[in-house]
């Protein structure tokens, strides 16, 4: 008994994707025919992930395909970065039709189609009944495989559907508390307010005392103090989500609302 050998299929190019400050993510490594020419497909494969989760595993991968048009397939392996980012490494896939050892069998298959071709012609020569139905049969909705590949649809998990509706919702109080998180910042970054909470030794002391300021009774927690260490903690919190909404936040979630 003769065994064949399955074709070994290796990729055709290899991508490295990751967040470049102030451009957010670019391709920052291409390699294989035509990967120069291809680095905007690359990343239009982001627009068919999901967000990494931060609190899921730290690396795993994604298969994505067959691409519109191309009919490629795109290995993806995500790796969570400690500064919170995502590094992308793409390895794309010739079509299947172009795996080594299926050459062979393309001339006889293209005898067979011309024979078949033949036949149907024939045949609706034969039938002025076939004719008139296929004329007025209405058009077929053809998007999903002419689509470009930003518009594909992707099937999510709940967990990851929860997850996505949590970040628009931070876009949205984001939004919303703009100019008081601003005030607030501006307020706390006075002259003798915060600590500096990166050094390696803290001497925690009195800051900030917040009072209530109602027209009725006072409520049972009238003032709280905050220490000079909490000032620092909340102003490096004030500015990580002012990073978060003008960078990584913004941009993700804006692809999200278009989708």
């Amino acid at each position: 008994m003769t065994i064949k050998q399955a074709p070994i299929v290796s990729p055709c190019a290899w991508f490295e994707v990751r967040r470049v400050p102030g451009k957010g993510y670019q391709v920052t490594s291409a390699n294989g025919a035509g990967a120069e020419e291809r680095k905007a497909d690359a990343l239009a494969v982001l627009e068919l992930l999901t967000q990494p989760n931060p609190f899921g595993p730290q690396e795993y991968q994604r298969w994505i395909g067959p691409i519109p048009g191309s009919e490629e397939n795109v290995a993806v392996t995500v790796r969570l970065l400690p500064e919170g980012d995502a590094l992308y490494h793409q390895a794309w896939f010739p079509p299947a039709r172009a795996v080594a050892g299926v050459s062979c069998f393309l001339p006889r298959f293209r005898v067979l189609f011309l024979l078949l071709s033949i036949a149907f012609i024939v045949g609706l020569l034969a039938s002025p009944t076939l004719v008139a139905f296929i004329l007025q049969r209405p058009a077929t909705d053809s998007a999903v495989t002419t689509a470009p590949l930003s518009s594909q649809q992707v099937t999510l998990s709940e967990e990851e559907l929860a997850f996505r509706q949590a970040l628009k919702q931070l876009e949205t109080e984001l939004s919303s508390t703009r100019e008081e998180r601003a005030k607030l910042h501006k307020y706390l970054s006075q002259e003798g307010f915060a600590a500096d909470v990166s050094s390696d030794v803290l001497n925690e002391k009195r800051s900030v005392k917040i009072i209530a300021d109602l027209d009725k009774n006072p409520p049972p927690q009238e003032s709280m103090l905050l220490s000079n260490i909490a000032v620092g903690r909340l102003l490096k919190l004030l500015e990580a989500l002012k990073a978060f909404e003008g960078q990584s936040g913004k941009s993700f979630l804006s692809k999200e609302t278009a989708h």
